[in-house]
Parts: C-alpha cells; structure tokens; sequence
C-alpha cells in the first residue's frame, strides 16, 4: 500500500557546524543484553505472541565473547584496531520486530530506540551489539548448533548496528569456548563488525572483497576457529589473487561515524543559512559568488 501526501513542508532553525574528526583506532562497542523479548508475529500463517527471556547462562556468554571479542580484534588485525567496551542489561523487553524475506524477523535501531537511544547520546560508541533471545521465531524448533545465528551490515543513526541473536539451548555452542569443539566463540561479534567494516569500505569507494565470497577466494571453515584464518587475511589486505592480494584498506579502522564529542569544539557556519538583510549585505553576496566562480574556473583552467 502505497501513501500520497501533498502540501508544502517548511524547515526552519538548521545549523552546520564544523567539527573536529577523531580519528583514533579505538573503537568503542556497546553491547546492550535484552533480558525479554514480547512479541507479536505472523507465522504459519497465524498470529502468535512470543515470549522469551536470557538466562544467566546466555549473559555470561554474551560477556565471554565480548572479553574475546575485544583481544581477538586486536591480535587479528596486527594492531590496526583496537577494541573498547561496555555491556549493559536492559529489562526493558523488546516488543517489535523489523522483518525481510531474507532475514526474516530481526531487531533494528529502530525497534529498541527508547533503549539505545540515551547511550547514543552519550557521544562516545562507535558500534552498537544487540543480544537477545531467538527462540523459533524464524524457524521450527531450536536453531542447531552450526547456524549462523548474528545479524549485521546495519546502520542506525549513522551507526553500525548487528544483532547477536541467542538459541533457545544453553547446551548450544556456538558462544561457548571449549578446546574439543569451539575455540572461536566471538566469530559471530567478529563476522558481524566486519559486515560494518565492509559497508564503510564501500561507501570510501574503496576496493575489497565481499566478506561472505571466502570459498571464491579459497578459504573453508575449519574444525575449532571457523573462519578465523579468512577474517584475518580479510583485515589486512592479505588475501592473495592472481595479481595482487587484496581485503578491506588500514584506513578504514580510523573512519568510525560522527559522534557528538567530534563537535564538543565546534565552529558554527552562520553563513550557510544567513539570508541578506539589506542591500549591502546582498551585494556582498553576489561578490562572493563572483569571486567563487572566477575560482572554480581558474582551478578547471590548471587542471586542463
């Protein structure tokens, strides 16, 4: 269904400021664990109401990984990132549900605004982590042990945003370190801040490699670490081709998004929105623009 709407919007009381870019590789991760999920979805055709809350078990995973999270990233990228961060519990519940043909149901920014919201204005993360409970919701009983479970590649407010979604069984181990059977835990944190990492690369315009082609590229999962070896050569441009070896540029470990404390000094530009208020100030502005004119010629001049 589609809405028209008509009429004349009017804006007024805009500023540009500018600002003070911090361009550190330290990145700053919130991890927000969602004690209950309350939901109403459709499935198999009905309505249903679900309803599901994190045991103790699940928060102290979800604390393990992040502890892992933060040491692995660093070791993995040869220092080229470095990892801080916070974990908060929320009892507020999670009560709707964005949903897609391809991910099924899953939680945006804009579903837990009311929550996140607060720490955002805070000025000082750079990536947010959602955990919760999954339960059934997207498919019939418990989701086995070697699904991909995480959700990323999403953006809030500017912000890279990624769901780190929980099975129903605490005897899972896809969050679990044990040296028989899973020694990389935090996969699922690493995986889905590389979707981020991936995304900004191409909005740079720079080049790299999609981070789900690891089999084009020659790289399987293996027993133990997963895809440990690909995300490492992903994260430093080491991942050999015919020509060359390529992965996602240094640079884009310093361009984390803008953040209310990159303008705690800033510089307000008055004269974006400043409208003329006598004949003085309007002839100035036509010089002005004169001036930038002859300019842009002369730079197309010298480039020619």
């Amino acid at each position: 269904m589609k809405i028209l709407a008509f009429g004349t919007a009017w804006f007024s009381n805009f500023k540009i400021e500018s600002g003070i870019t911090e361009e550190s590789n330290t990145w700053h991760f919130l991890c927000v664990l969602f004690d209950y999920v309350d939901v109403n979805i459709e499935k198999n055709g009905t309505n249903q109401n679900v309803k599901l809350k994190l045991t103790q078990t699940d928060k102290e995973d979800v604390t393990i990984c992040m502890r892992r999270f933060q040491s692995s990233m660093q070791e993995m990228s040869a220092g080229k990132i470095k990892v801080e961060y916070d974990i908060v519990e929320s009892n507020t519940p999670i009560t709707s549900m964005s949903h897609d043909e391809e991910n099924g149901y899953y939680v945006s920014g804009y579903n837990v605004k009311e929550v996140i919201d607060p720490f955002i204005a805070q000025g000082k993360y750079d990536h947010i982590f959602v955990a919760f409970r999954t339960g059934d919701i997207n498919q019939q009983g418990l989701i086995p042990i070697n699904d991909w479970i995480g959700l990323g590649s999403m953006e809030y407010r500017g912000f890279g945003f990624s769901n780190i979604r929980l099975p129903d069984d605490d005897h899972n181990y896809i969050y679990k370190y044990d040296t028989r059977i899973n020694t990389f835990p935090e996969e699922v944190m690493v995986h889905e801040f590389l979707h981020t990492l991936e995304r900004n690369t191409q909005e740079y315009g720079w080049e790299r490699p999609e981070l789900h082609d690891n089999e084009k590229y020659g790289y399987q999962s293996q027993k133990l670490v997963g895809l440990k070896k690909w995300y490492q050569d992903y994260m430093n441009q080491n991942i050999q081709t015919a020509t060359k070896k390529i992965g996602i540029p240094a640079e884009i470990y310093t361009k984390k998004p803008a953040k209310t404390t990159d303008f705690e000094y800033s510089r307000q530009l008055d004269d974006c929105f400043h409208e003329p208020e006598n004949i003085i100030e309007e002839f100035s502005n036509i010089l002005q623009r004169v001036r930038n004119l002859f300019s842009m010629v002369k730079q197309i001049s010298a480039q020619n």
